[in-house]
């Protein structure tokens, strides 16, 4: 990661309006965001209205995104009526809560992807977003889930392919990838952790029960970066597959 100073944190303050904090480094934006999540900061209204912003983003925030909101109206039997909507949105995604896993094809946004409460996302393919992706339930995809910055869900994250967030991966249940798994900062299951091949957190990687990584059955002989489990420090969590390598003690042996 780049030591120049060119992150931003954001928060949301009200419904409507955010305030910045910056410019940091990459690490001193994490670790700001970190610190005020376990605070109860009164300021910032849940845990998700804190992000990190690129500097680029950060100048070109006045100009308005749209925004393609997704209500019952336009569900039906569980899949979005017309799928052009959000095959590719060049602004963000919002769905409304309470409608229960929401199918299409594929979800592609220029910004944002968010479910609320209650509601999930499925693709048959893909799901893409330049910014963050949240769903108050499950993230499922029959390909790959790619996010600018964080991928949460209330409940499991699933995909076909690989998982890759630039920042955070949080699922209240598992976490599970056809491919590998990757985060630029932490990865965090309420369960296990299954990647198909290699895992990979910048920071931290928690599970409450069992990590796999390099278990995909298209491998017939694994190599030891396909098995490999790379953090900063593994926070909890059992490894019964693949090779753990915490790079926190790799810069106490350097020192």
């Amino acid at each position: 990661m780049s030591k120049e100073k060119k992150y931003y944190v954001s928060r949301y303050v009200t419904q409507t309006d955010r305030t910045h904090y910056g410019p940091f480094t990459f690490a001193e934006a994490m670790h700001c965001m970190e610190e005020w999540r376990h605070t109860g900061d009164a300021l910032a209204l849940t845990d998700s209205d804190y992000h990190i912003i690129p500097e680029f983003d950060y100048y070109s925030e006045d100009e308005e995104m749209e925004v393609v909101q997704i209500t019952a109206a336009d569900i039906e039997n569980g899949r979005i009526k017309d799928e052009s909507k959000v095959a590719d949105c060049k602004g963000h995604i919002e769905i409304e809560a309470g409608l229960g896993i929401v199918f299409a094809s594929q979800f592609r946004a220029a910004g944002h992807i968010w479910a609320g409460s209650g509601s999930g996302i499925e693709a048959g393919c893909g799901i893409n977003a330049g910014e963050g992706i949240e769903a108050g339930y499950i993230i499922k995809a029959g390909e790959g889930i790619k996010a600018g910055y964080s991928i949460r869900a209330g409940c499991g994250i699933e995909a076909g392919y690989g998982i890759e967030a630039g920042y955070i991966i949080k699922a209240g249940e598992g976490i599970k990838a056809g491919y590998g798994i990757k985060a630029g900062y932490s990865i965090r299951a309420g369960e296990g952790i299954n990647a198909g091949e290699g895992i990979e957190a910048g920071g931290v990687l928690s599970a409450a029960f069992r990590i796999f990584a390099g278990l995909a059955t298209s491998l017939k002989s694994p190599t030891k970066e396909q098995c490999r489990i790379r953090c900063k420090r593994l926070a909890k969590g059992e490894i019964c597959y693949g090779e753990l390598v915490e790079t926190s003690k790799l810069e106490e042996v350097a020192q």
